[in-house]
Parts: structure tokens; C-alpha cells; sequence
């Protein structure tokens, strides 16, 4: 099903709101979008997330696949990547999320960390 943008506008302009429910660490709030946007919805919901959130869709997919929590970038002895959650890293915010990437738990930290 194809609606055209220009359907939306003219239903926008007669004063109809678009509100979607749009994932997040918290929860689902529901946010009011432009005619635009959610002619992007339409096509591809996660792209209207990622944008909702000023992230990549690479990353919203990423954030939300990850429960919005942000794993160690250690490995364990056996060299498979450590599950560990990073400090702070716990159901995060998109704009958290991406900034503690590459971070390391409490564990790997310290033994990254030189002993005097």
C-alpha cells in the first residue's frame, strides 16, 4: 500500500495529527510527526526512529537490539566477547548509548588499567 505524500499533506492540513508510539529505553511515548515523516514511517519505521532519536538507523537497530544497554568491549579468557554491562551502560538513552560504545566493565577496566 502506497500512500503519497502529498495525501498525507493534504490530510495534515485539515488538521489531523500523526502520533506514533515510538520505542525507547523507557518505554513507548507517543510523538507527533509531520506528513513527512511518517511517509518515511510508512517505508521503513525503524528510519523514522533513528531520526526521531538523531541517531543512524545502523545504531537505532543496534541500541534496540542491545535492550538499550551497552555490553563490554572485552573478551573473556576464551576470547569470546564478554557480556558484561559497561558502568552506566544499563537501558540508556540512544545519545548514551553511542557514547559509552567501546567502553569496558568494571573488570577488563581494571585490567587495561597499569598497577603501580
Amino acid at each position: 500500500m502506497t500512500i503519497e505524500l502529498k495525501v498525507l499533506k493534504a490530510i495534515e492540513d485539515k488538521g489531523v495529527k500523526f502520533l506514533v508510539a515510538v520505542p525507547s529505553e523507557s518505554g513507548t511515548p507517543d510523538r507527533l510527526f509531520s506528513a513527512e515523516d511518517i511517509s518515511l514511517f510508512l517505508n521503513d519505521d525503524e528510519a523514522l526512529f533513528a531520526k526521531h532519536h538523531g541517531i543512524s538507523r545502523e545504531q537505532y537497530r543496534d541500541w534496540s537490539d542491545s535492550e538499550y544497554s551497552v555490553t563490554c568491549s572485552g573478551t573473556t579468557k576464551r576470547r569470546l566477547p564478554c557480556k558484561n554491562l559497561v558502568p552506566g551502560g544499563y537501558r540508556v538513552s540512544p545519545e548514551t548509548w553511542v557514547a559509552l560504545q567501546g567502553r569496558y566493565c568494571d573488570l577488563h577496566e581494571g585490567e587495561r588499567t597499569p598497577t603501580r
